[in-house]
């Protein structure tokens, strides 16, 4: 595991006596509605949303990614949103600003904990927001757990998905050497992202 990571999760136990608390499933974190779930997933993650509301200063809620998750090299900032979020242009509007304000506030938020961390203010991991979406209500069937791609899409939402939504989260991104790459993730198939990327909480 990269040596920066093991750093910065040592900080995280140091820094957060109860870190312990937060680490949910991400079928847990994935929660909507009446008690839904998005996925079914019971691997451990750390709830980035509560690590926010800790660490965020008095009397400010900054927006953040569902989830936190570390691979050997990477760490993984998973956003999760149910339901066909596509259907209108005011839906899709919507997701889009909703989600890039939880891409920058959550760099932002890690920006902060990494000046923390390394005596190197430059220092930094590297990082991947993933958003995961309903791909059963949107019609999708996913074949692979394949970075979705333009050559890969079968129907007009994941079309939709792969020339609006992603190209306008990346253009958001207010410091876009901070973040390697956004990923579409579909909810079906979620288990094979985590397992393919050797993903976890480690912590």
């Amino acid at each position: 595991m990269d040596e920066k990571i093991v750093c910065f999760q040592t900080f995280l136990e140091k820094r957060f006596e109860r870190l312990i608390d937060i680490k949910h499933s991400y079928k847990e974190c994935s929660k909507y509605g009446s008690g839904e779930h998005l996925v079914n997933s019971e691997k451990r993650t750390i709830n980035f949303d509560k690590l926010t509301e800790w660490y965020a200063p008095p009397g400010e809620k900054p927006c953040s990614a569902d989830s936190m998750s570390f691979s050997d090299d990477c760490l993984y900032l998973i956003e999760f949103k149910s339901g066909d979020l596509t259907k209108s242009e005011r839906k899709l509007e919507g997701l889009i600003s909703n989600v890039a304000d939880k891409i920058n506030d959550s760099d932002s938020t890690l920006t902060s904990l990494y000046e923390e961390t390394f005596e190197d203010k430059k220092n930094r991991l590297e990082q991947k927001f993933c958003l995961v979406v309903d791909s059963k209500q949107l019609g999708i069937v996913p074949l692979t757990a394949v970075l979705v791609s333009l050559s890969t899409a079968r129907n007009v939402k994941e079309k939709v998905l792969l020339e609006k939504v992603r190209p306008n989260l990346k253009e958001a991104i207010a410091n876009p050497d901070h973040y390697s790459d956004v990923e579409i993730w579909y909810s079906e198939i979620f288990d094979q992202y985590i397992n393919t990327k050797n993903i976890r909480s480690s912590v």
